[in-house]
């Protein structure tokens, strides 16, 4: 294995450790790890493409190394290399808008046990169904393991979703019309891809779909929510500034409960007390200065 392999895997094995220390999110590390082992693959390489790295080779998965117990490594470090940019920008934008809201309402535990394990489910269901030696790569299986996840646990909430085009396009719906809609959709291409040249394993793209909902379904338990009546009238007497404000706004856009919570939490560590400039809390849904007892 290439020295560069081994640094390669270092960042891949930090960046799924570092988010438990709760200093960064586990989707952002995780995209962070894919651009740099991408342009280590790409600045390694004598033509400056990605398969022409030694890390390329030692990284990717082919259905032959079931039968090599050595290279088993590769079930997950090829969810970290990608072929060319387009490849990784298009995972990479799947990701942020899949995986930020789904970890947000799962934390970091349970976000890694669905993204590595349904994206290693995703690899083993394509590897089913072809088992000859072929190049396997990307983070497409663990992301749509995600959407399954997402989908089984809360069907209801709504996400942005990238739908390629010639150009990407946006749009809001709920998980489950999402996933149903991409679940379709693999198995169509799956299909029709016989009668035509494609690079794009759809069945992994299936495959990681069933695995995350099969996890999800097994480790994640919808949390019934007590609805808290929050005094947002007084909240909004406290702001002073212009940043605060923006804040507040993004407050009352949110759809989402969690989403609003943490934007709220996050307005509070910046509000002070107009009497004492003390830090604000809520008591009873209303602004709280535990410094002096200023209630608003």
């Amino acid at each position: 294995m290439a020295p560069l392999s081994l640094i390669a895997i270092l960042i891949i094995a930090f960046s799924m450790a570092i988010p438990f220390t709760r200093k960064i999110s586990f989707v952002h590390s995780v995209a962070i790890a894919n651009f740099v082992i991408f342009f280590m693959t790409t600045f390694s390489s004598p033509n400056y493409m990605a398969y022409g790295s030694p890390v390329f080779g030692d990284l990717v998965f082919n259905p032959i190394y079931l039968q090599k117990p050595e290279m088993l490594y590769t079930l997950i470090t090829s969810m970290f290399i990608h072929y060319d940019i387009m490849h990784l920008l298009g995972n990479m934008i799947a990701l942020f808008f899949i995986g930020m809201p789904f970890e947000h309402r799962i934390g970091v535990k349970r976000i890694f046990a669905i993204y590595i394990f349904g994206g290693i489910f995703a690899t083993l269901f394509f590897s089913a169904a072809n088992f000859h030696s072929m190049l396997l790569m990307g983070a497409s299986g663990a992301i749509f393991s995600l959407l399954g996840g997402f989908a089984a646990a809360f069907p209801r909430d709504r996400i942005v979703v990238p739908i390629p085009f010639p150009i990407i396009i946006f749009t809001e719906m709920r998980v489950i019309t999402a996933a149903i809609i991409f679940g379709l959709l693999q198995i169509g291409f799956s299909l029709v891809s016989g009668y035509y040249e494609s690079n794009v394993a759809y069945l992994a793209h299936l495959g990681g779909l069933v695995g995350g909902v099969a996890i999800a379904k097994l480790i994640v338990r919808e949390r019934k929510v007590v609805k808290k009546e929050i005094d947002y009238e007084a909240i909004e007497k406290l702001i002073k500034n212009e940043k605060q404000r923006e804040i507040f706004a993004r407050i009352k856009e949110a759809r989402e409960t969690e989403i609003r919570e943490a934007w709220l939490s996050y307005l509070l560590k910046d509000l002070r007390c107009p009497y004492c400039n003390g830090r604000v809390k809520l008591r009873n849904g209303r602004p709280y200065c535990r410094k002096c007892g200023y209630i608003k």
